[in-house]
């Protein structure tokens, strides 16, 4: 089964400031160029990517895509193009291929035009930068989530590989939370009120409740069990996993660090998230880790996030990290909205494994049947 940690790939990029209206891309049968606001630089815009058809001329309703999503689909796009003019030419039917060719130079210089719209254009309006932040901001979220303010997207960072490490000061404070079994790492959980952690149901399933003990990030404080509970409605046999939340009660209460809050408000496909755990990496060496991603779908009773290695500012889990929190912004702080479940790459599209995406699945705490759980087995989470 898969514990799961997280890989992250940052690619950010240099914004050249142009003074112009928003450019076309191509000639905007695939793309438009709209302005979307800056919020780390008030009074600033730049431009985002409004997807208006397929290569089959199919209306995509002005979704909004990200540059590496866009470049692909004009990828294939010039694919089936190149396709269906040698067609038409080999049944001699010029004007078809002509208009096919015609398309096929349309997309070509879509491509191009992206990256004008995506990295180049910057005006001035009002109007929200499309990238992560730089992953100190992750950690710094996870160490204090009631009371980190809403992130700011920027445009400045590098590349990075497994994560960001959350430095051991602020990291102590953190309410994630490492679970051992026998000494050894074993879960992720999130301190969410006194003497309790919330955690997944199959870190606690056929486990030996007093076989388990916490730390805070720096094992500066090691604390036992004395009841762990799982979830009734649980089903392993279920993909993915069906109410796969725990609960484990301490023996006694952490010091110095604030319990995150359970979310009541359901969260929205792109939302921004931000999660963290002790799971494996490149490195293997269970330290605190966090990263960002974006909610890619949301049931009652899953929500998920899908990470494809070298994607812009986003991260994955791995074994490990199940149990930990995924943190959304809801009136005015972060709050935990999930417990993580399981994943779809054995490898967590690790570098250099197959395959190179990996999609995260966390238990809904906003379910019904997950609320009533933690509301009565737990005192002041959900009060």
């Amino acid at each position: 089964m898969k514990k799961l940690s997280f890989v992250l790939a940052l690619v950010f990029s240099t914004i050249l400031t142009v003074n112009a209206a928003p450019p076309d891309i191509g000639d905007n049968s695939f793309f438009e160029c709209i302005e979307l606001e800056v919020l780390k630089e008030l009074g600033m815009c730049r431009g985002d990517i409004s997807w208006v058809a397929d290569k089959d001329g199919e209306s995509k309703f002005g979704k909004v895509l990200r540059f590496k999503r866009a470049k692909k689909i004009l990828n294939n796009a010039i694919k089936f193009f190149n396709r269906q003019e040698k067609i038409a030419l080999s049944v001699d039917d010029i004007d078809l291929a002509d208009e096919f060719a015609a398309k096929k130079t349309n997309a070509i210089q879509s491509k191009e035009d992206l990256k004008a719209c995506y990295f180049e254009y910057f005006d001035t309006c009002t109007g929200v930068d499309g990238n992560f932040p730089g992953l100190v901001e992750a950690c710094n979220l996870i160490s204090s989530p009631t009371t980190y303010g809403e992130i700011q997207r920027s445009r400045r960072a590098k590349f990075i590989v497994n994560g960001r490490v959350c430095s051991e000061t602020g990291a102590a404070t953190s309410p994630v939370i490492k679970i051992l079994l026998d000494g050894s790492q074993h879960c992720t959980g999130t301190y969410v009120a006194a003497n309790t952690i919330l955690t997944a149901a199959h870190c606690l399933e056929s486990t030996n409740c007093s076989d388990l003990t916490v730390e805070n990030s720096t094992a500066s404080q090691s604390i036992g069990t004395i009841e762990c509970i799982v979830h009734p409605g649980y089903n392993q046999g279920s993909i993915p996993q069906q109410n796969d939340v725990g609960i484990i009660k301490l023996a006694c209460d952490f010091t110095g660090i604030t319990p995150a809050k359970v979310n009541t408000v359901s969260a929205e496909v792109g939302d921004d998230a931000a999660f963290a755990g002790y799971g494996r990496n490149k490195r293997d060496d269970k330290k605190l880790r966090a990263t960002f991603n974006q909610i890619s779908e949301v049931t009652t009773e899953v929500i998920s996030t899908l990470y494809t290695r070298g994607e812009e500012n986003e991260g994955t889990t791995c074994y490990g990290d199940s149990g930990g929190p995924l943190f959304v912004f809801s009136g005015g702080e972060w709050k935990t909205q999930g417990t993580l479940s399981d994943g779809s790459a054995a490898n967590c599209a690790l570098s250099g494994t197959n395959p190179n995406s990996d999609l995260s699945n966390w238990a809904n705490l906003v379910d019904p049947a997950n609320q009533s759980f933690i509301r009565d087995n737990t005192s002041g989470v959900l009060d």
